[in-house]
């Protein structure tokens, strides 16, 4: 099994908590046949643990998710300031 971990830090609270509840429906949501993921919250984190048995597939999904990412960092910076 491979194995990825992105952690993600943001500049208060409350946007570590909007990431989170963005992302939460999209983990809970995969069908787990290809990869399995899991979502933590911490006070100016995210940590999204990616686990595939091929790395073909743990690169799909690291991809997915890195684009949700950078697209979640970007409204909220827009929406911030």
């Amino acid at each position: 099994m491979h194995r990825a971990v992105i952690e993600v830090w943001l500049d208060s609270p409350s946007l570590a908590k909007a990431m989170y509840e963005a992302l939460k429906p999209e983990v809970d949501s995969m069908p787990r046949i290809h990869y399995k993921a899991s979502i933590e919250l911490s006070k100016l984190s995210v940590k999204l643990t990616i686990e595939a048995h091929s790395l073909s597939k743990l690169r799909a999904a690291l991809n997915s998710y890195l684009r949700w990412i950078t697209s979640i960092k970007g409204a909220t910076s827009f929406l911030v300031g």
